[in-house]
């Protein structure tokens, strides 16, 4: 028996919260993610610790605020320590 969490995360990228048809914008569709959201999980009250997208997917692969990353532009690698 798998007793292993089993789920996909999907991250779109340097959208706002009205980015998508199902969170109230009229002018753009997007009937997958709401689709996704509609059967899945949506995030209604998420943030992020930086809006620049290369800090904020360091913090999520590392768990990590950027203070302790460290990547703090785009020119700084993620370091594997």
């Amino acid at each position: 028996m798998n007793t292993k969490p089993n789920f996909v995360f999907f991250l779109t990228d340097d959208q706002p919260y009205n980015g998508l048809s199902c969170t109230g914008n009229s002018v753009l569709k997007t009937p997958n993610l709401d689709q996704l959201a509609a059967e899945g999980v949506l995030f209604e009250k998420a943030f992020v610790t930086t809006a620049i997208c290369c800090c904020s997917r360091a913090s999520l692969y590392t768990g990590q605020h950027m203070r302790r990353h460290g990547v703090e532009d785009f020119k700084t690698p993620l370091s594997a320590a």
